[in-house]
């Protein structure tokens, strides 16, 4: 079962596009930039925290299921081991604000190779995209770009 099955149907296609490599209509792509990733590099952040708490009592609603954590109105599914450094992990987050009527899909996909990231967040008819793939370049410093829309 695929990680993206958790969760909710209308987040599936921009993600599986995303994954795919696939244009998503809506959004456009900008090259990678330090600015532009720190947005998207504080929900990297969120997922790498929450899968630390796995199977922590006290801190997991979910104990007894390993690669689920589940707090309040957020949960994570992942894959891979987020607590060695470099270490290969692919994760998806459902967080749900029901004061504000929103809620937010979020993919992460780091291996040595690269780091692919996507939010996709929905308040009323709104969806929105935020996400960006970034690699190593030949001199250290990371490449890649930034992808940010709407979509239908």
């Amino acid at each position: 079962m695929s990680l993206i099955s958790n969760l909710p149907q209308w987040s599936h296609a921009p993600i599986n596009k995303f994954v795919a490599r696939e244009p998503i209509e809506g959004t456009q792509q900008t090259p990678f930039s330090k600015e532009a990733f720190q947005e998207v590099g504080q929900g990297v952040a969120a997922v790498a925290f929450l899968s630390a708490m796995d199977e922590v009592e006290g801190s997991d609603q979910a104990m007894g299921q390993p690669g689920v954590v589940v707090q309040d109105n957020v949960t994570l599914h992942f894959e891979g081991d987020p607590k060695t450094p470099g270490g290969e992990m692919k994760a998806v987050m459902h967080a749900v604000d029901a004061e504000k009527g929103a809620e937010l899909a979020y993919y992460v996909n780091n291996d040595s190779q690269e780091l692919s990231v996507l939010a996709v967040a929905k308040a009323g008819d709104m969806t929105l995209v935020n996400g960006a793939v970034v690699s190593p370049g030949q001199n250290g410093e990371m490449q890649g770009y930034i992808i940010a829309g709407a979509v239908a």
